[in-house]
């Protein structure tokens, strides 16, 4: 190997390992803000044939609130929906006032993802607050740290349209989402009544197992573990932010509340196991977790799992 080559292997070397820990730090940190697409106007723009009416605060655009609209027909998503309910024995009666669910997307996401969700949960009666992550969507946070009080702001804004004196609450979050779901249910205490019940998507347990997975699954043991410790070192260095501290089996294990959980086994991005060690940790003997044998980080609400039916008939259980 001649002199060159001798010193730029290892100065390519450092180049790459140093990118890696950059790139990821950012998509951590600062991820990339999806804009609005086609099938998110179809909604926003004719609500009525989805059987909804849309809410919109001018003042927070990072928080839409879904209801049902009883002046116009079922669209047919939501009969198919109503038709199952109906079918497990529910009168059409019980479905009015069945609660508001507080529903958290997924990271890279926006809460207009979740209008197709919420279509279905609002045929049994939910009213529905979605709202975008920190770094996500339409909110103004520039930087998004994995938990804090953001279920206090948007039930506070949620206030002022919906009426949550008589109705219970329940949160509803999709993988980092589910994060925040676990994390705002901590902190709901003082300012709003506790969440009834969780629902948990394809939702991991510590971010640092995480990233460890995924260190090592792309580059092998040895490389993977260090460039994981690069990565953490970086992040509390510029971030003061520690992967080993977003611990949602932490909080679980004080969250005694019902919770039910679905994870597909084909997951890749999140592998089911760390939602088993996850619903492992939560205290309530009133708990379920499917595991879908089909479903992987991006199908999971798509596959044969009967999962509406199954998680809005958990919610009405526990009103």
């Amino acid at each position: 190997m001649n002199k060159k080559l001798q010193i730029l292997l290892p100065l390519i070397t450092l180049i790459s390992y140093l990118s890696i820990i950059f790139y990821n730090q950012e998509n951590i940190i600062h991820p990339n803000k999806r804009a609005l697409q086609d099938y998110h106007h179809e909604w926003l723009n004719h609500p009525a044939q989805h059987s909804m009416s849309i809410i919109k605060d001018e003042e927070h655009k990072d928080i839409l609130i879904v209801k049902r609209d009883l002046s116009t027909k079922l669209s047919k998503r939501s009969q198919g929906i109503l038709n199952t309910l109906l079918a497990s024995g529910l009168k059409k009666e019980a479905l009015h006032d069945s609660g508001i669910i507080l529903m958290f997307h997924g990271k890279n996401g926006r809460k207009e993802d979740l209008l197709p969700v919420a279509e279905r949960y609002i045929t049994a009666g939910f009213t529905c607050i979605l709202v975008d992550l920190p770094a996500h969507g339409d909110s103004l946070k520039t930087e998004t740290k994995y938990g804090g009080k953001l279920g206090v702001r948007a039930l506070s804004v949620a206030k002022k349209y919906v009426d949550m004196s008589k109705q219970p609450i329940y949160f509803w979050g999709m993988s980092l989402g589910g994060r925040y779901a676990i994390s705002s249910a901590q902190v709901e205490k003082g300012n709003f009544p506790s969440p009834k019940a969780l629902i948990l998507v394809s939702t991991f347990d510590k971010l640092s197992y995480v990233l460890k997975e995924k260190s090592t699954d792309l580059f092998g043991s040895f490389i993977g573990k260090t460039l994981y410790k690069g990565l953490s070192f970086s992040l509390k260095f510029f971030y003061n932010f520690n992967p080993e501290e977003i611990d949602s089996c932490s909080i679980a294990q004080n969250i005694n509340i019902p919770v039910f959980m679905l994870h597909g086994k084909k997951d890749k991005l999140i592998g089911y196991k760390h939602g088993e060690n996850l619903f492992n940790h939560f205290p309530n003997p009133d708990k379920a977790l499917h595991l879908d044998e089909h479903g992987d980080h991006h199908n999971i609400l798509v596959t044969n799992y009967p999962f509406y039916l199954k998680s809005i008939l958990f919610l009405l259980k526990h009103q």
